[in-house]
């Protein structure tokens, strides 16, 4: 799993862990997952969920041009699976044009 921490969307960042890694509070989160042997990266045991928190979405201080489920598809295309081990080839995680609002002081933790 990997994920960013906003404090305007979870208060303090290093209690995350011990708060049971509440990823719905993440400021966005990637999990990528498999189950058996991958024959490629079509194949629906290679799992990909990427979601930014719809609060941050709505507020507009994270909002990408795509859509959540647009962003797990380009990043499940960006893995290159050979002999079953998947590979992410170079990928920007977030399309151009995403922006990212900074109104005040904030704690970021990725």
């Amino acid at each position: 799993m990997y994920f960013a921490l906003d404090s305007r969307f979870f208060p303090n960042p290093d209690m995350f862990y011990e708060s049971g890694e509440p990823f719905t509070q993440a400021l966005w989160s990637l999990s990528i997952s498999t189950n058996g042997v991958l024959n490629s990266n079509t194949d629906n045991d290679l799992d990909v969920e990427f979601q930014v928190n719809p609060l941050a979405r709505s507020l507009g201080v994270l909002n990408p041009s795509m859509s959540d489920s647009q962003i797990s598809a380009d990043v499940r295309v960006a893995f290159q699976v050979s002999n079953g081990t998947a590979t992410l080839t170079d990928y920007e995680l977030f399309p151009t044009g995403t922006i990212y609002t900074v109104d005040r002081e904030i704690r970021l933790v990725d």
